[in-house]
C-alpha cells in the first residue's frame, strides 16, 4: 500500500471510476460513489485475501474519473470495461449467455375455444427487445427462470399448465388448480384468451424491457454541489449527457434531426440493467420529459 499513497491520498471522496496500472497496463477498472473509500478498501482486503495482494502488489499507480453521481459511474465503468479489457476484471468481460421466457401469438386458432394460441419459450435473450416477442426476465439457468415463472403464476392465479411450467404434465388440471391458485384454463373453466389476456397484463406490470415513457426523458443526476447533470434517453437508446436541460433537449432535437447522420446509440444489456434498476430507484433526483 505504501507505494501507492501519494496517489491513494489524491484521490477525491466523490462519485467515479478508478484506474490501477502498472506502468501502462491498465490491471484494473472499477466504481464507487467514494472513490477514495473503495481504493482503500481494496488496499485493507489485501491483507488477507490472494486476489486483492495480487492487484495492489502489481499495480504501481491509480488514478480516476469523477462522475456526476452513481448512474454515470455504472455506466462508464461498463464501457471502460468492455472497451479496455483490464487484466483483473472479469464479472463484465464474461460473456453470460443469459435466458429470458418469450411469449409470442402463434397464426393458428384452438378449434375449441376460437382462441388465438400463444407461444412460450425459454430461450436466450435477445437484445434488442423484438416488437413481435415479449420477453420476460434475464435469467442465469433453466432453474433459475422456472421459478420465477412459477411464482408469476401464483401471484396472479396463471396456469402452470398453459405457462409450460407444471409439475404434472398429463391430463387434468394443474396442481395449481387444484390448490385454488389456477382459475381453470387447463380445464377449459377459463377461456385461452382471457388467461393469455391476463399473463400479459401482469407482464406488463413486472416487466422492464418496454420503454416506460411516452417519448424521451432526461434522467437528472445532482453532484455534490446540488448542480443537474442529464442523461438523455428514448427507447433505450442513449442520445448523450447535458450539463443542463436546455442542452440537453438541444442534443435530441440535434440528434433526431434527419438531416444529420448523429443518431442515439442502444444501450447493451448491462448498460440496459444499469439503467432500468436506477429507473426503478429513488437514487435519480427526477425524471424529465422531453420535446423532440
Amino acid at each position: 500500500m505504501d507505494h501507492l499513497r501519494s496517489d491513494i491520498d489524491a484521490l477525491p471522496k466523490r462519485p467515479g471510476v478508478y484506474y490501477f496500472y502498472r506502468d501502462d497496463t491498465l490491471l484494473y477498472v472499477g466504481k464507487s460513489v467514494d472513490i477514495k473509500a473503495r481504493v482503500l478498501s481494496h488496499c485493507y482486503a489485501a491483507k488477507t485475501d490472494a486476489k486483492e495482494q495480487k492487484l495492489i502488489g502489481s499495480a504501481n499507480s491509480v488514478i480516476c474519473q469523477v462522475t456526476p453521481g452513481e448512474l454515470g459511474a455504472l455506466l462508464l465503468e461498463s464501457r471502460e470495461i468492455k472497451q479496455r479489457k483490464p487484466l483483473y476484471n472479469r464479472r463484465l468481460r464474461r460473456k453470460v449467455n443469459l435466458l429470458s421466457w418469450h411469449l409470442s401469438l402463434a397464426d393458428h386458432v384452438d378449434d375449441a375455444q376460437g382462441s388465438t394460441e400463444q407461444t412460450i419459450e425459454l430461450a436466450p435473450h435477445s437484445w434488442p427487445p423484438n416488437d413481435g416477442i415479449i420477453q420476460f426476465g434475464l435469467y442465469r439457468n433453466r432453474y433459475q427462470a422456472t421459478e420465477d415463472w412459477k411464482n408469476l403464476a401464483r401471484d396472479y392465479d396463471l396456469c402452470e399448465k398453459k405457462m409450460g411450467v407444471a409439475s404434472n404434465r398429463g391430463p387434468g388440471p394443474c396442481f395449481a388448480y387444484q390448490l385454488k391458485r389456477c382459475r381453470g384454463a387447463c380445464v377449459g373453466e377459463e377461456s385461452t384468451t382471457s388467461h393469455n389476456d391476463r399473463l400479459r397484463k401482469a407482464l406488463a406490470q413486472k416487466a422492464g424491457l418496454a420503454w416506460p415513457y411516452q417519448g424521451a426523458v432526461a434522467i437528472v443526476e445532482r453532484d455534490e454541489s446540488g448542480d443537474k447533470h442529464y442523461y438523455v434517453l428514448e427507447k433505450w437508446l442513449m442520445y448523450g449527457e447535458a450539463s443542463s436541460l436546455r442542452e440537453a433537449r438541444a442534443l435530441l432535437q440535434k440528434r433526431k434531426n434527419k438531416r444529420t447522420s448523429s443518431a442515439g446509440v442502444l444501450l447493451d444489456l448491462d448498460e440496459y440493467r444499469i439503467v432500468l434498476s436506477f429507473l426503478r430507484s429513488d437514487k435519480h433526483s427526477e425524471i424529465i420529459p422531453l420535446e423532440a
